[in-house]
């Protein structure tokens, strides 16, 4: 079954990203529970030119000394690594909230990163928050 959408994924192999045609620059991940192991299936399958940046908070310990950022920037063709505070993103590359700050994507794609109160028990936190 050929898909009737050029600009999404194949429809028939959901794993192939590789027909991917950029209907979005920026796609935001929020995970917990089982996160890790759902992005381990993932971020390894994305094209070295796939070009949306991608923002990802998981939940994680707070005393959590691991960077996601350095461990999945060894299994993926994108660059990867853990977002700075007024960092502007850059296309093609996978930014993780780093472990016990809140991550905001601003209007000017930098990230703002907090250590306001944790919400619902978690911080960083996978919520919307409006400006």
């Amino acid at each position: 079954m050929k898909p009737t959408n050029e600009n999404s994924l194949q429809k028939n192999n959901p794993k192939d990203f590789s027909h991917y045609t950029g209907q979005f620059d920026l796609i935001v991940i929020g995970s917990s529970a089982g996160g890790i192991d759902a992005l381990r299936e993932i971020l390894p399958r994305l094209p070295k030119d796939f070009k949306p940046s991608i923002a990802i908070v998981q939940h994680i310990g707070r005393d959590s000394s691991q960077s996601l950022g350095q461990y999945f920037n060894e299994l993926t063709l994108l660059p990867v690594r853990d977002a700075e505070d007024k960092e502007e993103m850059k296309a093609g590359s996978v930014y993780f909230a780093p472990s016990n700050y809140h991550m905001m994507v601003n209007v000017d794609r930098s990230f703002s990163l907090s250590i306001d109160e944790p919400i619902r028990f978690s911080r960083p936190a996978v919520t919307r928050r409006s400006q």
